[in-house]
Formats: C-alpha cells, structure tokens, sequence
C-alpha cells in the first residue's frame, strides 16, 4: 500500500504530463486538442502526442507517460476543455481512473487537475496547476466519499477540509488522519507518515487555518475502513485578495 500511495502522492507527474501540449488559440481547437490528446493516451499512441508537444515540455513526456502506465497500465483519461480564467488564460480539466491489482488488493485510483495554459505559435508554453485531488482505494467494495474541501482560501483564515464518508457505518469503527506535506512529499521523494486515530463513522472533520502567504497548501489524508484503506490528496490554493478566489 505505502509503494502505491507514493506513487499516488506524485500526481504531479501522472496528470500534468498530459497538459504540456500545443493547442490553437480558438476555444474551438482547445476542445478539440484535449479530445485528440485524450485519444492519444487512450489508445496508447504516444508518437502521436511527440507532435502535438514542444521540444521543451515533450522532453520527458513519453519516460513519464511509461513509468504511470507501468504501475497502472489500464489507466484511462478523459480530458475536456474548460473555462476561460478571468486572466484570459484557457484552462483545461483532465480526469484520470485507473485500477492496479496487487496480491488480492485491488487499488482503484481517481484524480483530477485543473491547469490554466499560455498559448503561444499554437502551443502550450506555460502551464499552472490551480486545482487537483487525488483519491487512491484498497478495496474491493465502493466506498463513496465527498470532499468538501474548497479550492481556495484567504490568507490567514480558516477553512473545513471534510471528508465525508456517504454511507454512514453506524457502529463500526474507522480511523483516520491528515496532514500537510510539502512539496517533495508531494512529488513522492518522501512518503510522509500519517498518524491515524478513531474516527467518527461519518468521516474525516477538521478546521484548520490557511497560511499567512499566498501560495498553495498541500493536504494527505488516510482513513482506515473495514472495507479498506481511502489515501486522499488535495491541493488548496492560498490566496490574499477575495479577487483570486475562482480565477
């Protein structure tokens, strides 16, 4: 479990891979960019993606599109095109299931980013990360879970970060716990231990409060389930004027 949540932890690297492409400065292209990228990766046809990237970002695309694809090879992507940022940045929003069996666990994993893109001689040259989670399960039972974590907050303020289990256990007895973790935590350098404790059966509740700079705040959640283990990462934004909130 440890080895597949810190692969799960390295997120970054799974899903932003996939938005380093170019892309048409009509929003109709956008759309179909994402779709032709989605096909791509669905289909396994990663040539097809070499010329779709910059020399820059392509780089390293098809060693990380194999490293993911080798621990969970039916990994499949929906990508769609989002909403216009209030900068005039486009932004893209990409889906990811995928199941990996080990031993007789079965790791089902879900996990989603927002990134805003730059365009420039109809590719992407910049990309910013402004939203994502990711949820990893060992089970082979359907543990339906609700963040309701916000994307962003003020500085200094504080927030819930609430993970709701929706079928309450009545008088079973789960455990759990979260904390933050920073950036090479996040990228899987380092699987940071979390310290779970009992837990009321509805789920996961705490208030915390936000950092007195902008920036982002990284949470990792573990809950220990009688059905199985829920590993959950988020990403809140920090931001210091009201304005910022949903770009």
């Amino acid at each position: 479990m440890q080895h597949v949540i810190k692969f799960c932890l390295s997120s970054g690297i799974f899903l932003l891979f996939a938005f380093n492409s170019p892309s048409y400065s009509r929003e109709i292209n956008i759309k179909q960019l994402s779709q032709d990228i989605q096909n791509s990766l669905n289909t396994r046809r990663f040539a097809e993606l070499d010329k779709l990237f910059s020399n820059a970002i392509s780089k390293n695309l098809y060693k990380e599109c194999v490293e993911f694809l080798e621990k969970f090879p039916n990994a499949k992507w929906r990508i769609e095109k989002g909403n216009q940022l209030k900068d005039k940045r486009h932004s893209i929003d990409l889906y990811i299931n995928a199941e990996k069996q080990l031993g007789a666990k079965t790791f089902s994993l879900e996990a989603m980013q927002k990134i805003a893109i730059t365009l420039s001689d109809k590719k992407i040259i910049q990309k910013e990360v402004i939203n994502e989670y990711s949820i990893l399960k060992s089970t082979d039972h359907p543990i339906d879970i609700d963040l309701s974590i916000p994307d962003y907050v003020l500085t200094g303020t504080t927030y819930n970060v609430d993970i709701i289990l929706e079928k309450p256990l009545e008088d079973a007895i789960i455990a759990g716990g979260l904390i933050t973790i920073n950036e090479e935590d996040y990228q899987g350098k380092l699987i940071p231990n979390i310290p779970i404790v009992p837990l009321a059966s509805g789920g996961l509740y705490k208030t915390v409060q936000a950092p007195l700079s902008p920036g982002t705040q990284k949470w990792a959640a573990l809950i220990a389930h009688p059905k199985g283990l829920i590993s959950i990462t988020k990403t809140v934004r920090i931001v210091s004027d009201v304005s910022e909130i949903n770009p």
